[in-house]
């Protein structure tokens, strides 16, 4: 949005403005301010309607697995540096599985996984993307990502930053009759009318009590498919409905 431009569809109410597209000031009189914002308000969001698409996450490249190595990081980062007007590349990958998710840093605002296809595991942190763990657990059709570099002693290795997932456009999930059981084994058990649980434990639960192998990603997807379930996810906290 072209700031200064925006204050041109309003400026019968300033006093004087100037500035560029990035950034402007302006002077007004107290008493215009609330006219001023009110018609600043409904042109910006004008445009928002008609040039932005919230559902649609726009990518740079659509990538498989073997693509993301060292060599692609520095190839991108010859493009630097990046800010506004040039933005760093997102990233679609497609096709790959979802492993050892966890919830990590000091308040679990985090989450850390793999994103896996043949030989190729890659490193993936969510910074502040625990409000998306449901999404990242639902079997996405593409992980939207920032690629970046993790140096450890010395040693350089490929991290992926997640920025968003796709959602897939029909959610198809074939749900383990087995694995289904034993989850709801484990609800009826419960008397309290409403479960309330961290997924993470209740994975830790489940396989420890039932000696099964049942992972965070089964768990949402069962409970996400079956008719008669009713469940809320909080972040990572998960509740059912009996």
């Amino acid at each position: 949005i072209d700031i200064f431009e925006s204050f041109k569809c309003s400026d019968c109410y300033l006093e004087k403005y100037g500035g560029h597209k990035l950034a402007a000031g302006l002077t007004i009189l107290e008493k215009n301010i609330n006219y001023f914002t009110n018609e600043l308000n409904n042109h910006i969001g004008t445009i928002i309607d008609e040039e932005y698409n919230y559902n649609e996450i726009k990518v740079d490249e659509i990538l498989e697995a073997s693509d993301i190595n060292l060599r692609l990081y520095d190839e991108i980062n010859r493009f630097e540096p990046f800010g506004s007007g040039n933005s760093k590349p997102l990233l679609a990958l497609r096709d790959v599985n979802l492993k050892n998710i966890r919830k990590v840093g000091k308040d679990g605002n985090h989450i850390s996984f793999l994103l896996s296809k043949g030989e190729h595991n890659i490193p993936v942190i969510g910074f502040g993307k625990i409000s998306m763990l449901e999404k990242v657990l639902s079997i996405p059709s593409s992980y939207i990502v920032h690629l970046n570099e993790n140096i450890y002693k010395g040693r350089r290795s490929i991290q992926l930053i997640l920025y968003n997932v796709e959602d897939q456009d029909n959610f198809d999930y074939k749900i383990d009759e087995e694995k289904m059981k034993v989850l709801k084994s484990l609800i009826n058990k419960t008397k309290s009318k409403i479960i309330k649980t961290d997924i993470f434990l209740l994975v830790e639960k489940l396989n420890k009590l039932y000696n099964t192998k049942i992972t965070a990603e089964e768990i949402v997807c069962m409970i996400k498919k079956a008719d008669n379930i009713q469940y809320a996810f909080k972040n990572d906290i998960l509740y059912i409905k009996k």
